[in-house]
């Protein structure tokens, strides 16, 4: 691939996180300071709730939801779709196990599902994105790290076993669409995990 033909898919891809940056603040956004979670795993894209997020640090959060997105769906397309990965189904006594599966699933170098920029991303969402009123609260940088891993591991889980993500990924639709889709249901996730009281 020419370095002219790298830039422009860079150029593109800068406008595109740009531009859901943009829907985030203009159509997710309630008000200032405040945002409305969607609920992406039902038919109807329902709202949940609202709440309370900085706004520059809600604009950092779309940015990296973009990023793991457009991660989570190059990994999908160049590890076979997940073919030859065993998922662990998470059910409620198989929590504390799942939540290890996740992260030495998503950090170790051996995985089909290890990138390097997992952790550089996840890094950068608990120091960039925790609300103000938490950013004292040890408790709440451990509990991104893990929400976020299980999170990613559950989306892939979602991609690989069918369903509207699977459906999404494989559909005729543009990649705008599938990462930006992604990004959302990502974006709604993590305010859940950043900003719900506990």
């Amino acid at each position: 691939m020419s370095e002219q033909n790298t830039n422009a898919q860079l150029e593109a891809y800068r406008k595109l996180v740009d531009d859901f940056k943009r829907f985030v603040s203009s159509e997710i956004r309630a008000e200032e300071n405040s945002y409305r979670i969607v609920d992406m795993t039902s038919e109807d894209a329902e709202i949940d709730e609202v709440t309370q997020l900085e706004d520059e640090k809600a604009e950092k959060l779309a940015g990296i939801c973009m990023d793991l997105s457009n991660a989570t769906l190059w990994l999908y397309y160049n590890r076979d779709k997940f073919a030859n990965v065993e998922f662990m189904p998470l059910t409620d006594e198989t929590l504390k196990e799942y939540q290890k599966q996740a992260q030495n699933a998503l950090n170790e170098p051996k995985s089909p599902l290890y990138l390097k920029s997992w952790y550089q991303l996840i890094e950068m969402l608990s120091q960039e994105c925790i609300p103000q009123r938490y950013e004292d609260d040890g408790q709440r940088y451990t509990d991104v790290f893990v929400n976020t891993y299980m999170l990613m591991y559950l989306t892939m889980t979602r991609l690989k076993n069918g369903g509207t993500f699977t459906r999404l990924a494989n559909g005729q639709g543009s990649d705008a669409v599938k990462i930006t889709t992604i990004a959302m249901y990502y974006f709604s996730s993590l305010l859940t995990v950043l900003c719900t009281e506990y």
